[in-house]
């Protein structure tokens, strides 16, 4: 069984640690889910009552930081049985110059590039990260501290539009850094400025799945990954956007890749041809159309 992880993130994305190294098994992950990851995929969805777990989870982010090295990541995988994983760099803190070079070498991992929207230099480099192999473009308003309906960042998309690549955008509220910029009320402006850029919105809006979907309901070209979503508000989303919409990912290492797999595998029990669309079939359309 094919199984492609849709979010993955190796090295220090918030910015933590110094000199963190990528390559270097310093400390090994457990394999254990976070307490907030075993809260969370109980199934339990409690809309904003959510809001109560912010300094959990952001405990748990900071911890679970530092086993996002190369080895711990091919090990998951190996456990997990998942066949790649796409590795999204962040910038300013994970450089997509480091994780092109990575996934160079390992053929079952898959670059997204990023780029800060305040960044002079965007055209030139997103033309020079596709040409390098980039699948995709990764964007964290929260992390990188900027609005994603910004003039900025809507010049970015603006750059990003004509190589036909998904982005891929943390929404929700966000553990470090500006958490209220992911919230999915910025995000109105630029659906209705590109109808036609492919989107990927990752966790499906966080603490607010139900007004997410709501919102993109009538968007096509919007998708969602599964990452940090309970069972039965994905059971939601595919039956709100149908199972060409729906991606597997599990944000590792902060959500354990087997814990957010087992999810799915459970959903799709007797529906083999959904369970292959969520678990490989959509993602590679989506980055298979890039130029």
């Amino acid at each position: 069984m094919k199984i492609i992880d849709t979010h993955v993130h190796l090295g220090d994305i918030y910015g933590l640690f110094d000199n963190f190294d990528i390559f270097d098994q310093k400390f090994k992950h457990s394999d254990r889910p976070s307490p907030y990851e075993r809260l969370k995929f109980r199934n339990i969805y409690g809309g904003k009552l959510n809001y109560l777990f912010k300094p959990l989870i952001a405990s748990s982010a900071r911890s679970m930081t530092r086993y996002a090295n190369l080895p711990n990541l091919l090990q998951s995988m190996q456990k997990s049985g998942v066949s790649q994983s796409i590795v999204l760099a962040l910038e300013p803190f994970v450089k997509s110059d480091v994780i092109l070079n990575i996934c160079q070498n390992n053929p079952s991992l898959i670059p997204f590039c990023s780029i800060h929207p305040l960044d002079r230099d965007k055209k030139e480099k997103i033309k020079r990260y596709v040409t390098a192999g980039a699948k995709g473009l990764k964007l964290h308003p929260v992390i990188q501290r900027i609005l994603p309906d910004s003039l900025d960042t809507l010049e970015l998309l603006e750059e990003v539009a004509p190589y036909n690549i998904p982005v891929l955008y943390h929404v929700g509220w966000g553990s470090i850094g500006r958490g209220s910029y992911g919230m999915i009320d910025n995000y109105r402006k630029i659906l209705r400025s590109f109808p036609r850029m492919k989107f990927i919105f990752a966790h499906m809006g966080f603490y607010e799945p139900i007004p997410l979907l709501d919102m993109i309901e009538n968007c096509p070209n919007v998708y969602c990954d599964t990452s940090w979503q309970p069972a039965g508000i994905i059971k939601k989303a595919i039956a709100k956007l149908g199972k060409d919409r729906i991606i597997f990912g599990s944000d590792w290492p902060y959500s354990l890749q087997q814990t957010s797999l087992n999810i799915i595998l459970k959903l799709t029990e007797d529906k083999p041809q959904l369970r292959e669309k969520i678990l490989h079939k959509n993602i590679e359309r989506i980055i298979s159309a890039g130029i």
